[in-house]
């Protein structure tokens, strides 16, 4: 059971944000659709904030990807 891998959170908030900056959307409709700010975004992409799990869950939905990609 030692082989399960901690959550890169830095790794976690940089893929979101570079799924959002690849994107058709808006950082400002994005944030609308997680219900966030729009620095809450920019500060994903610095390394100061990570999405939660809600977040992860409705960028999946979003953008019609796993979740898994977004995780790793």
């Amino acid at each position: 059971m030692n082989n399960i891998k901690e959550l890169d959170k830095a790794k976690l908030a940089l893929n979101a944000y570079r799924l959002i900056l690849d994107s058709q959307f808006t950082f400002e409709q994005v944030a609308s659709s997680l219900n966030i700010s729009e620095r809450e975004i920019y500060y994903w992409g610095e390394g100061k904030r990570f999405p939660n799990l809600r977040h992860v869950y409705v960028l999946s939905q979003l953008f019609n990807v796993q979740i898994e990609s977004i995780l790793v």
